[in-house]
């Protein structure tokens, strides 16, 4: 076989709580065929991997052993060789607009080269139309690899990925059509009945979403004029509260005795100790959303935002008290929010991170 160019995606670790910018297109692109939640979580993977240089080379390659690791436990190199035979043969249409003109695409997601050894490597690579959509999206959703890990049903993945699309608009609602909806959540021809579908489909799928993502998925039904036949549903989705994003951390509750954090214990998310990362602490993803929102309230635009720098400044306030924050996602929400009032308001000058660090500690 002649030889392509590649690139060796640098190994990610075990920290998946990472975001990129998956186009519109990918997220609202229908599948003409059979894909379980296992294949849509490998394409994120790989897109996700390869996002920076997805224009440099033609070809990119991931260890199989990396792959297989995200995909999680019981997944065999055979389930991982099924799924890519799948997102190479399935048929993907998309619909967009050029110019006022409408256009309709059929691609595949990939193409790939698995070495069945135990060192073995993926090479893979996109259709080339679709790299065209892929490639610096300018409308996507920020998609948190591990939130993609944690889905069970293809529903609720799908639902992410569309909710993802409005959360952060000035109006974040998103109504869609029950056809439209049925095939989202990858049941375009089952359960007509809508009590049938909303029971066994759309709840579960809500609540699964609501469990994993950092935004919380409310949706209401819109019937047809004075009929009580629902025609659509109107989902509002809302970025989590630091209380509701606490609620889905391991050992996040803010009540009875404050307990030193054990540097050697393992994150669930991450799988990670403290004494294993590079720096203090790990902010997650939604820290930085809702971090971004605060400091928009201080005109503070969120492109020019230096995330190191707050969280520096943050790590360098605790001092020896750095051992006993077992929270980081709420402590360092609390000391930027009163960091910036103490940079607007002469009166706080005084109150540095050292005293809200003391405070936190006292709570």
């Amino acid at each position: 076989m002649p030889s392509v160019p590649s690139i060796r995606t640098t190994r990610a670790g075990q920290t998946y709580d990472r975001t990129f910018p998956k186009a519109i297109e990918a997220v609202t692109a229908k599948p003409k065929g059979d894909l379980n939640v296992a294949d849509h979580k490998l394409f994120d993977y790989l897109l996700w991997l390869a996002h920076d240089a997805l224009t440099s080379r033609p070809v990119h390659s991931v260890a199989v052993r990396d792959v297989l690791h995200y995909l999680g436990s019981g997944v065999r190199l055979a389930d991982l060789e099924e799924s890519l035979r799948r997102l190479g043969n399935v048929n993907v249409e998309i619909a967009y607009k050029n110019e006022g003109e409408e256009h309709t695409v059929f691609v595949h997601f990939l193409s790939a080269d698995l070495c069945r050894a135990e060192n073995g490597e993926l090479r893979y690579a996109f259709d080339p139309i679709l790299l065209t959509f892929l490639n610096q999206p300018s409308v996507y959703a920020a998609i948190n690899m591990m939130h993609v890990r944690s889905f069970r049903r293809i529903g609720a993945k799908r639902l992410y990925e569309h909710a993802l699309l409005y959360v952060k608009r000035f109006h974040p609602v998103w109504q869609v059509s029950l056809d439209d909806l049925r095939r989202v959540c990858d049941v375009p021809d089952g359960y007509p009945r809508f009590d049938n579908f909303r029971k066994k489909v759309l709840e579960p799928a809500v609540a699964e979403v609501n469990l994993i993502a950092g935004f919380v998925l409310e949706f209401k039904e819109v019937t047809a004029g004075d009929s009580r036949k629902v025609t659509h549903i109107r989902f509002e989705p809302r970025l989590k509260t630091k209380d509701e994003l606490t609620q889905i951390r391991q050992g996040a509750a803010l009540t009875g005795p404050r307990r030193t954090r054990d540097r050697r214990t393992q994150d669930i998310f991450d799988g990670q100790s403290d004494d294993q990362r590079s720096g203090r602490f790990v902010l997650y993803a939604e820290t930085r959303d809702l971090a971004a929102l605060l400091l928009g309230k201080y005109g503070v635009e969120r492109d020019a935002i230096d995330f190191d720098h707050y969280q520096n400044l943050w790590e360098a306030s605790l001092g020896a008290g750095a051992s006993a924050v077992r929270d980081p996602h709420n402590e360092f929400l609390l000391w930027l929010d009163v960091h910036m009032k103490a940079q607007h308001n002469p009166a706080l000058g005084r109150v540095d991170g050292s005293v809200v660090a003391r405070f936190i500690k006292k709570r």
